[in-house]
């Protein structure tokens, strides 16, 4: 009996020992990870982007287990990571809120509503960019081979975005104008597409092609302007339409001041090593895609109050 009670004992003893243990562990593990952690002059040169992000960065020599590990520990890509992923999360929730809600409103309307695919396309790409970068982030620390290949598809997700945020204003924007509509929906498909092959050219992801993908991806967007001012000069006596017009605008304002910041590296090149872990520039222009993102869902909703309300005789 002397003997079991003991065994009772050391066991309740070590079971009450176990969060002390783990606990310790933790920060064991915690500790590890960041003195795993290397500066920008001990990076491979394949992962050198930046240097005006000093430290915090991922080696490239980790196994898929620690790069997924990472996922829930503090580095300089943290930011960049779980503000896509977030962002992915929110358009899918916004996703099914919209088709529970035009369901509804299509089973309560007197008349017929305005087709809603146009808003699901530039949904399914907003997805596409957010999730395809939170992934090239989570991943973009493996080996040279593997590495090339994973960024090249966070630029294609960028292109992805501005193409099918084309879709909803220049479908409902000329839905009276068909000849139009076509020519800017291929128009932006086709510059999109050249776009996606200059992306996946492996020479796209050298450090001195910065300011080139920069202004790639600014001429893709102000590619915009030329639709807007056809569809001002149509339809500026409308409320709605301005009021689309004004979130539009402030869209395309918004995706060029995140791509200056990232072009110009700001605001880290005013003080590296300050901006490493959050703020740096690559991570507000993580920030100025999903703002823009969701402000372009806003003029969509608008365009689609528009079209349900005045729709073409022949539409």
């Amino acid at each position: 009996m002397d003997s079991i009670a003991s065994t009772r004992a050391a066991a309740l003893a070590a079971a009450m020992s176990n969060p002390v243990r783990r606990h310790g562990s933790a920060k064991r593990n915690k500790a590890s990870f960041r003195q795993a952690l290397v500066n920008f002059n001990r990076l491979p040169k394949y992962l050198r982007d930046n240097e005006y992000i000093v430290g915090y960065y991922r080696p490239g020599h980790w196994s898929l287990r620690q790069i997924i590990g990472s996922l829930f520990r503090l580095h300089n890509e943290t930011f960049n990571i779980w503000s896509h992923l977030l962002g992915f999360a929110f358009f899918v929730v916004l996703t099914v809120i919209t088709v529970v809600c035009s369901e509804r409103l299509a089973a309560e309307a007197d008349a017929q509503q305005v087709t809603r695919w146009p808003l699901y396309v530039f949904f399914g790409g907003a997805m596409t960019c957010l999730l395809a970068s939170s992934v090239c982030h989570l991943f973009g620390c493996c080996s040279q081979h593997v590495a090339s290949i994973i960024w090249r598809f966070d630029y294609v997700g960028i292109a992805v975005l501005i193409v099918t945020s084309y879709f909803p204003p220049v479908y409902y924007g000329f839905l009276c104008l068909p000849f139009w509509q076509k020519f800017y929906l291929w128009s932006a498909s086709l510059f999109g597409a050249a776009t996606v092959v200059v992306s996946l050219m492996e020479v796209f992801q050298t450090i001195h092609f910065r300011p080139v993908r920069a202004v790639i991806f600014s001429g893709l967007g102000l590619f915009g302007v030329v639709p807007v001012v056809h569809q001002w000069a149509v339809h500026n006596h409308i409320p709605l339409f301005q009021e689309a017009l004004i979130y539009d605008l402030l869209m395309g304002a918004t995706y060029l001041i995140g791509a200056a910041v990232y072009a110009t590296r700001i605001p880290e090149r005013w003080k590296p090593g300050t901006f490493d872990l959050a703020f740096h520039s690559h991570n507000l222009f993580h920030l100025c895609v999903v703002i823009a993102a969701y402000i372009h869902y806003e003029a969509t909703i608008v365009f689609i109050r528009w079209r349900d309300a005045d729709q073409c005789p022949m539409a």
